[in-house]
C-alpha cells in the first residue's frame, strides 16, 4: 500500500568511500518514491563521500558527484563479448599497465590509466582500448614521441603536465579525433613545427603555458576547429603571430602574458590590433607586454597602450623600428650565395657536357685498359671471347649481345656455351678447354644462372686472371651468392646490361685480336662455334638498327644487403 510508512534513516558525517558499487546511494530517495519499499534518507543532502580516484583527500558533497566519479580499481578485465582473453594479444581485454593503476565506473563508460608521478622516461606500453583518462603527469619523457595512444579511440583527457618534456612528436597524438582536453603545461617544449596537433578534431581545451616556446608554426592550430580554451603564457614567444588564432572561431579563453613580445612596429601593429578586437577573450590583456631589443627599459610597455598609427609609446618611447643587425641576414645571403655557385656549377656542366663526357670516358678507358695489362694474355686465342650464360636467359644473349658483337661493326669471333658447346658429361672440361682457347670470359650473371647452372660453372675456377668480364642482368641479392661468386664481383670488370655505355665498355673491356675464322675441332664440334652462323639461324636481320636491343633490355642492379660490402663491386 502506498500509505504504509517507510524507515527513515540518517546517515550524514560518515567517511563514505564512493567506488562503483555506490553510485545507487545517490538515487536512493527518487528510486522510493517511485516503488515505494525503499528507505528514506533524510539527511541524503549532507552525506559526503571520497571517490576511490581521489587527487586529494577533500570529501565531495554526494549529490554534486558525477556518475563518473564513482570508480573501483581494476588490474584486468575481460569484456563479456571479448573472445579472445585466454589469449596474450587481445585487444577487447582491458590488462591495467605495470605500475599503473586503472579505475572504471559501474557502466565502463569511464575508463581510468593512472600512471602519474612514476618518474617513467618512456611511455607506458599497452593501454587498454576503452581508456578514456589518462594520467602520465609528474614523469621525465623529454621526448614525447610515442605510439602508445594508437588505437585509443575513446579518449577524452590527457594529462601530461609536469613531465619535462621537451620535443612533442608530430604523430604522437594524430590518431585521438575523441580527444577533448590536453594537459602539456609545466614542461619545457620549445617549438611546435605545425603537425603536432592535426588530428585532433574534437579538442576544447589546450593547456601549454609554463613551457619555453619560442617559435610556434603560424599553423599549428589551424586544425582545432572546436578549441574553446588555450593557454600560452609564461612562455618565450616574440612574434608568434597570435592574430592567426581568429580560424579557431569557438575560442573563448586566451592567455598570452609573461611572453617578451617583440615591440618591432611590423609585428606590433597586427598583434595590437587584433587584441583590441578580441578583448572578451583574451583574459590578460592587460598583462601582456612587448619588449624593445637592446633597450634599457626592461619592465617593457603595455601592449594595449601603443599608439600603433604612429608606432610610437605613451611612455618613454624606444626606437620604433629598428635595424636588423647582421647576424638576421647572415642565413639569407648564405642561401643566396649557395643557390648562385649551384647555378653556375649546373650551367658549366650542360655547357661542357661533351668535354666532362668524354673525360670521365678516357678515364674509364685507363681503368679497364690497366686490368687488360695486369691480367694474363692468352697466346693464339681462337675466340675473342667465350660467354658464359644460363639457357634461360638464351634470348638475350643470342638476339641482343650475340646481335652487337658478332652482326655490329668490327665483328667478334664467339663462342657461345649453348649454341656452340655440345652437352657432354663432361660439360667443366669442355668449358675449360673453351676458356683457354678464348682471349676473354664473358660472364652474364643473373638468377637464372646463380639457381641452375652456377653449380657446375664454380668448378671452372674462374679468376680475374682469366681475363673475365661480368655483365650483371636482373635484379638480385647478394645474400644468395656464394663466397665464391662474391669473390668474382669484387675482382673482375662488372658491367650492367642496362647500361647505355655497355657496348663503349665491353669493347674496350673485349678488345678483338681473332682475325681468321676459329677451328671449332677442338670441342667436337665442326660447325656451331663458327663464324660462318648466320642470323637467319634466329629470324633475325643482321642489321643492328632491326634489333630493337632496348625491347631486352633486363631489371635493375645487384641489391646488396646488410651483409654485403657494396663498395667493394667496381660499377662501369
Amino acid at each position: 500500500s502506498q500509505d504504509r510508512n517507510v524507515p527513515i534513516f540518517y546517515i550524514s558525517e560518515n567517511p563514505f568511500i564512493c567506488n562503483c558499487h555506490m553510485e545507487w546511494l545517490q538515487r536512493v530517495n527518487s528510486v522510493n518514491n517511485l516503488y515505494l519499499h525503499f528507505p528514506k534518507v533524510v539527511d541524503l543532502d549532507e552525506v559526503s563521500c571520497q571517490s576511490s580516484f581521489a587527487q586529494s583527500d577533500n570529501y565531495i558533497p554526494l549529490l554534486n558527484m558525477e556518475e563518473s566519479d564513482f570508480l573501483c580499481e581494476y588490474e584486468r578485465q575481460c569484456s563479456p563479448v571479448c573472445n579472445c582473453c585466454e589469449y596474450d594479444a587481445c585487444d577487447c581485454e582491458m590488462i591495467c599497465p605495470e605500475g599503473c593503476r586503472c579505475y572504471h565506473d559501474q557502466a565502463w563508460k569511464t575508463n581510468i590509466v593512472d600512471c602519474s608521478a612514476q618518474d617513467n622516461e618512456v611511455m607506458p606500453k599497452r593501454m587498454p582500448l576503452d581508456t578514456t583518462h589518462v594520467y602520465v603527469d609528474g614523469n621525465i619523457f623529454k621526448n614525447f614521441t610515442t605510439d602508445a595512444f594508437n588505437g585509443l579511440y575513446k579518449v577524452k583527457t590527457i594529462y601530461a603536465n609536469n613531465s619535462n618534456i621537451q620535443v612533442l612528436g608530430s604523430d604522437t597524438l594524430v590518431s585521438l579525433s575523441t580527444l577533448s582536453e590536453l594537459h602539456l603545461e609545466h614542461n619545457n617544449i620549445e617549438k611546435l613545427f605545425g603537425m603536432e596537433f592535426s588530428g585532433l578534431a574534437s579538442l576544447k581545451k589546450l593547456y601549454l603555458h609554463n613551457n619555453k616556446l619560442w617559435y610556434i608554426h603560424q599553423h599549428t592550430f589551424a586544425n582545432l576547429v572546436n578549441l574553446e580554451v588555450i593557454t600560452l603564457h609564461d612562455n618565450s614567444l616574440i612574434n608568434f603571430p597570435a592574430w592567426r588564432l581568429v580560424d579557431n572561431s569557438q575560442l573563448t579563453h586566451i592567455s598570452l602574458k609573461r611572453n617578451p613580445w617583440s615591440c618591432d612596429c611590423q609585428f606590433i601593429e597586427s598583434f595590437s590590433i587584433w587584441i583590441s578586437g578580441h578583448k572578451e577573450q583574451i583574459i590578460d590583456e592587460n598583462d601582456i607586454k612587448c619588449f624593445n631589443e637592446d633597450s634599457s627599459t626592461s619592465h617593457g610597455y603595455q601592449v594595449i597602450d601603443l599608439d600603433v598609427s604612429l608606432c610610437t609609446f605613451n611612455s618613454e618611447p624606444p626606437t620604433a623600428s629598428e635595424p636588423k643587425s647582421l647576424v638576421s641576414w647572415i642565413h639569407p645571403i648564405l642561401s643566396i650565395c649557395f643557390a648562385c655557385v649551384m647555378m653556375l656549377i649546373t650551367f658549366f656542366c650542360v655547357l661542357y657536357r661533351h668535354s666532362i663526357k668524354d673525360w670521365v670516358s678516357s678515364k674509364l678507358n685507363d681503368k679497364i685498359s690497366s686490368r687488360n695489362r695486369n691480367v694474363h694474355q692468352v697466346s693464339n686465342p681462337q675466340y675473342d671471347a667465350v660467354v658464359l650464360y644460363s639457357s634461360k636467359d638464351e634470348g638475350w644473349v643470342n638476339k641482343v649481345l650475340m646481335g652487337e658483337l658478332e652482326y655490329g661493326d668490327n665483328s667478334y669471333h664467339l663462342c657461345l656455351q649453348h649454341r656452340d658447346l655440345t652437352v657432354s658429361e663432361n660439360m667443366t672440361q669442355t668449358l675449360a678447354k673453351a676458356i683457354q682457347s678464348s682471349n676473354k670470359t664473358i660472364l652474364v650473371l643473373s638468377n637464372n644462372l646463380i639457381t641452375s647452372e652456377w653449380y657446375y660453372l664454380k668448378e671452372l675456377q674462374l679468376t680475374s686472371n682469366q681475363q673475365l668480364i661480368i655483365i650483371t642482368a636482373g635484379d638480385m641479392l647478394m645474400c644468395n651468392m656464394d663466397d665464391t661468386l662474391q669473390s668474382l664481383l669484387k675482382s673482375s670488370v662488372v658491367l650492367h646490361s642496362s647500361d647505355e655505355q655497355l657496348w663503349h665498355n665491353l669493347r674496350i673491356a673485349v678488345p678483338k685480336v681473332v682475325t681468321h675464322k676459329p677451328n671449332i675441332d677442338t670441342y667436337g664440334n665442326s660447325s656451331e662455334c663458327s663464324q660462318s652462323y648466320t642470323a637467319s639461324n634466329y629470324n633475325m636481320n643482321s642489321s643492328r638498327d632491326n634489333l630493337k636491343i632496348h625491347i631486352y633490355d633486363l631489371p635493375p642492379p645487384i641489391i646488396p644487403t646488410a651483409n654485403s660490402h657494396p663498395a667493394s663491386v667496381m660499377w662501369l
